[in-house]
């Protein structure tokens, strides 16, 4: 029944969910406590599957779910308007859906938006290559470089699309900003985005 973000606030959709430690709850509980959005939570779907079947059958109205399974296993529904994707999360938006708001971008509270950035920093990380704090400067440097490489080698990103896969990278220099940006986060933030989440 919601049809825009100005509508979710006002009207109730139900929201699909597989428990409460899922990403499928916490951005639903985030945007509901922190944004004033009228959600009403229904956890116990399995997965990803059965969502689609209980979109579909009208048991719920949306759900909070990785882009990049959406976006490659319902590609045709989506184009179709069966499907519409109507928030992202992260820190920056992605450039497939690049006129989908971020969440911190529809709330108004200073604070609020922090918490949702902080919430958010995580999915900056995603499939990360890790290396441990000892590794020599050289060595990260080197492998920084192939990774950088290997993100613009035209028999890879052939190969990606074929797979359907999203390809969207992020330099290992930044992702090391976020991660030091998620270890200095004041445990206010962190306390009330543990709240939020309730």
């Amino acid at each position: 029944p919601a049809k825009t973000i100005a509508d979710m606030k006002k009207i109730s959709s139900s929201v699909g969910c597989s428990g409460r430690t899922s990403q499928s709850y916490q951005v639903a509980a985030i945007l509901k406590n922190l944004g004033g959005f009228q959600f009403k939570i229904v956890c116990g779907y399995p997965g990803s599957a059965e969502y689609v079947i209980a979109l579909h059958r009208g048991e719920i109205d949306m759900v909070s779910s990785a882009w990049n399974q959406w976006r490659s296993t319902h590609a045709g529904e989506i184009k179709d308007g069966v499907f519409v994707p109507v928030i992202q999360s992260g820190l920056r938006r992605n450039r497939e859906i690049p006129d989908i708001p971020l969440m911190q971008e529809i709330v108004d509270d200073p604070t609020s938006k922090k918490i949702i950035e902080f919430y958010s920093a995580a999915s900056a990380i995603g499939r990360a290559l890790i290396v441990p704090p000892q590794v020599p400067a050289d060595r990260l440097a080197a492998l920084r470089a192939a990774f950088d490489k290997l993100m613009q080698d035209p028999n890879f990103l052939r190969e990606a699309e074929r797979a359907k896969a999203e390809v969207d990278p992020t330099p290992g220099a930044d992702l090391q900003k976020f991660v030091a940006s998620i270890l200095t986060t004041p445990k206010d933030i962190v306390d009330r985005a543990n709240k939020a989440m309730e």
